[in-house]
């Protein structure tokens, strides 16, 4: 028996070749599995080949839909902090005010009545009044 791999002569009931090691019984099967592809048709080189994919397509629209989530999570602050603003307005409006007299300047200026969030009472209030 000869090796279709290096052409050494081989002993008719050996396993492997002496010279480069290879084992026939692996050799004949990947020569029975190439010649079934070839009669199919499945030759490695006639298959479609993978489409290839550019990454830097990839990056723009990774970058492209960061940008757009930035920008989203910016339009929401922006209106719930203008939100808190005009109702932070509209509560100091509608607190009753007392006139008061700065003691620096000597002029009246108005000063919101706030209640204590614990009792519930406006400030200076007496707790039986």
């Amino acid at each position: 028996m000869k090796c279709a791999n290096c052409g050494i002569e081989a002993s008719a009931g050996a396993t492997e070749c002496a010279g480069c090691g290879v084992i026939f019984a692996k050799l004949m099967a990947k020569k029975e599995r190439v010649a079934l592809e070839a009669k199919v048709g499945l030759v490695a080189s006639e298959a479609p080949a993978l489409p290839i994919l550019n990454p830097w397509k990839a990056r723009a629209a990774a970058a492209g839909f960061v940008a757009f989530w930035f920008v989203s999570l910016g339009l929401y602050y922006r209106h719930a902090v203008a939100v808190r603003a005009l109702a932070a307005k509209k509560e100091v409006r509608e607190r009753p005010t007392v006139m008061i007299r700065d003691p620096q300047t000597g002029n009246l200026r108005p000063l919101p009545v706030v209640k204590s969030p614990s009792t519930g009472r406006k400030y200076g209030e007496a707790p039986g009044d």
